[in-house]
């Protein structure tokens, strides 16, 4: 494939190897990145991988990468098949999980060479990215040497999630330190979806339009489209295919009459597909609803991309 790269190879690290001044990231460092489950820490790292991939050829300099990430595309990670600190200058390592390699220990107790060789990693020309929920979960003598911290915290349920980030490693429950940090809003980018498989699966319920949230019929309509939308991507396991729906109880503003008001309020919108406002997808199932509490027949990747795209959003209802 035109402009595939092959797996990182080792290659050993003279002794007092120091770093190249053209490093594609610049001074290498040691970047922490946490989260809740579902929060996209590794597909933050992936991000930096790509990063770090593109800056290299523009400088034409060598791209290796090593990682432990489950199902990485072996085009941009290899197989971590040595202790980090063996390999060459410029190699990026990534840790997914880092916690159950640079395991928490008593002060007291003699750190392992693995995390000694870390206030070296300079001179080595090594960048490191460290995967974790929670940065207490990794050796205290790590979270010293940490040059960047990213924690992530989800912002709404379209993709969209805040990076809260300083130059050392930041105490996440300490609403003072998150505070300090810089705060920058990052949407999920699908294009990396394809590059690693999730550990999670990535089940997401969106939200429904304002005209349907607002008035009485905001709590048990709400809910009605949502319990909706469940029962259907259920059933799709079992009747592929098979439209599903369900009574959509208000009592006293209906849902019907909020719907009447979204078609009013966008009349030359109709001849542009059905609008979508409710969606749910796993890695080999997605389902969309439109206002009315149905279940929009698409193909799996016109539906996903506008679960991701947020809704709600117009799309074309597949004529099979």
């Amino acid at each position: 494939m035109d402009g595939a790269l092959s797996p990182c190879p080792l290659r050993l690290a003279p002794v007092g190897a120091v770093r190249h001044p053209g490093y594609p990231g610049g001074d290498p460092m040691i970047r922490l990145i946490t989260g809740v489950p579902g929060a996209g820490k590794t597909l933050r790292a992936i991000h930096y991988v790509m990063e770090h991939k593109e800056r290299a050829e523009k400088q034409g300099l060598p791209f290796r990468c090593v990682g432990n990430v489950d199902g990485a595309d072996p085009s941009i990670m290899g197989p971590m098949e040595h202790e980090w600190y063996e390999y060459d200058e410029h190699t990026l390592v990534v840790f997914d999980e880092a916690q159950k390699t640079f395991r928490p220990d008593s002060p007291h107790a003699k750190a392992p060479k693995r995390i000694t060789e870390l206030e070296e990693h300079r001179h080595k020309g090594i960048d490191l990215i460290l995967v974790t929920q929670h940065p207490k979960l990794i050796n205290h003598h790590v979270r010293r040497l940490v040059g960047k911290h990213e924690h992530i915290t989800r912002k709404n349920n379209f993709g969209l999630v805040n990076v809260h980030a300083m130059d050392r490693a930041f105490d996440v429950e300490d609403r003072h330190e998150l505070h300090d940090a810089d705060v920058t809003p990052w949407k999920h980018p699908k294009k990396l979806f394809d590059l690693y498989k999730s550990a999670e699966v990535h089940t997401e319920v969106k939200g429904l339009p304002r005209s349907v949230k607002v008035g009485g019929g905001i709590v048990v309509g709400g809910i009605g489209l949502i319990v909706l939308l469940v029962n259907s991507f259920a059933s799709s396991f079992a009747q592929q295919g098979q439209a599903a729906e369900a009574a959509v109880e208000a009592s006293t503003d209906t849902p019907e009459a909020n719907v009447q008001e979204v078609a009013k309020a966008e009349p030359a919108e109709q001849d542009r597909g059905t609008l979508a406002v409710g969606g749910m997808w796993t890695d080999n199932r997605c389902r969309l609803v439109d206002e009315n509490g149905h279940v929009i027949d698409t193909d799996y990747n016109t539906c996903r991309n506008a679960v991701e795209r947020g809704l709600p959003t117009r799309v074309r209802a597949d004529p099979t």
